[in-house]
């Protein structure tokens, strides 16, 4: 029985999918694996505090990448020069 929380399809859970998106192999799968949880949760309900949930776990994994410590950032957006 799927149930309907975490319901991908009727005989797989989102659950399922995050195990087999991520298996586990480095330090940060964990945030992933909840990101992808919580992405499912909001297809099925279009909660609003599951989107506050995604952001604030993608923000665990910027400060867990060490992203904060950078001192020279990426350069990937071109700036319009008038």
């Amino acid at each position: 029985m799927v149930e309907k929380k975490y319901q991908l399809d009727e005989e797989m859970e989102m659950t399922d999918l995050v195990c087999k998106l991520s298996p586990g192999k480095t330090g940060a799968d964990w945030v992933l694996q909840t990101i992808v949880k919580y992405a499912g949760r909001f297809l099925n309900f279009r909660r609003e505090k599951d989107i506050l949930k995604i952001a604030t776990f993608a923000f665990i994994m910027w400060i867990k990448m060490g992203y904060h410590l950078k001192e020279q950032h990426d350069e990937d957006v071109k700036t319009r020069e008038t």
